[in-house]
């Protein structure tokens, strides 16, 4: 994603966004990294140490975003939606670290952030980007497909109510919206890998592509 970001801005003539930012990637790492080897000693000390170390990773994982200057790339939905995911990885990791610090914050939080807004909404904007570039060589062919990104994130959001009582969101609702949310993102990447698949075997003016 740090490639395609800062080929566009070179495109645009603007000067190049931070990149692969490896120090921040290796501290954030090293985080995670940290956080699973406190696990298995079960010291009282361990969890508030967890958790920082939590919100740390989630923190810098926010700074490389922001650091990849998104706000000049508004006329490429394909990369806000990817970066959508990158965004709530961030969230979740953040939850994990407050849940570890704060007993009533509920885990889950950030295990719903990560699990459905970052890995949901990764899983289906690359598989859709990836199609798109191979079969029409722009990775916005097929516009509407942005929207799952969207979608993803709304059934994340619906999720992670349930938990936060002080959302107030009646549970049924809550879970009704989540997965009719999560249903149409899945639906809604149909389009870009039928299209594709329909033009790579006829072509766009019904001849059939070798």
């Amino acid at each position: 994603m740090a490639g395609a970001i800062a080929g566009h801005l070179k495109h645009r003539r603007l000067s190049p966004a931070a990149g692969v930012q490896t120090r921040l990637e290796g501290i954030t790492l090293l985080a995670l990294i940290g956080t699973l080897l406190l696990q298995p000693l079960g010291h009282p000390a361990a969890s508030p140490l967890q958790g920082m170390l939590l919100g740390l990773a989630g923190t810098l994982t926010w700074a490389r975003l922001i650091r990849w200057r998104l706000w000049h790339c508004l006329d490429r939905p394909d990369l806000l939606a990817l970066a959508s995911g990158y965004a709530w990885l961030g969230i979740g990791l953040l939850g994990l670290g407050i849940a570890k610090l704060d007993a009533a914050v509920p885990s889950s939080v950030g295990v719903h952030s990560i699990t459905r807004g970052a890995l949901g909404n990764l899983t289906l904007t690359v598989m859709a980007r990836t199609r798109r570039l191979y079969r029409f060589r722009d990775a916005n062919a097929v516009t509407g497909t942005h929207f799952t990104a969207v979608l993803m994130s709304a059934a994340t959001l619906a999720r992670v109510s349930v938990d936060l009582p002080v959302l107030q969101v009646p549970f049924s609702l809550a879970l009704a919206i989540a997965a009719a949310s999560w249903s149409l993102a899945c639906l809604g990447t149909l389009p870009a890998l039928l299209a594709s698949v329909v033009i790579a075997r006829h072509g766009r003016h019904g001849y059939r592509v070798g």
